[in-house]
């Protein structure tokens, strides 16, 4: 157990994997980086006064089913015929209280997912009271 760990879950690695081929990068302010998340990845303390932020982004097809529960999920194109996941409703105009209310909504079912089991609680970013890092 790492108490400097963030993932929900408590994850590590237990596979050996060469830490020689590692490569480290340093990204400016305003700079972003894209990766798959299948790859070994970590970040050391954030010295910065801003936090850091994730857009994580998860593509699938209509016919793949959610493991355990439903999930929203927003249609990109084309048609669902198979209804494997809830609608997630396109935002109606910019910080709306409609918007918001599904918005909460949808963080909210995903953070019962990712915190299901877990020793740690949700931080603020899914709505819980630990602070986001």
């Amino acid at each position: 157990d790492d108490p400097r760990s963030i993932l929900a879950k408590g994850q590590y690695i237990t596979d050996a994997f060469d830490e020689s081929k590692a490569v480290d990068f340093t990204l400016q302010p305003g700079e972003m980086v894209m990766f798959d998340n299948s790859l070994v990845h970590g970040s050391g303390t954030n010295f910065g006064p801003d936090r850091r932020f994730l857009l994580l982004v998860e593509m699938f097809p209509t016919w793949a089913k959610p493991p355990r529960v439903r999930q929203p999920a927003m249609l990109l194109r084309g048609t669902d015929t198979t209804g494997n996941f809830d609608d997630e409703p396109r935002p109606d105009a910019e910080w709306s209280e409609t918007a918001l209310d599904n918005w909460a909504a949808v963080v909210n079912s995903r953070a019962k997912l990712i915190f299901e089991d877990s020793r740690i609680g949700p931080s603020e970013a899914y709505g819980g009271k630990r602070p986001a890092t």
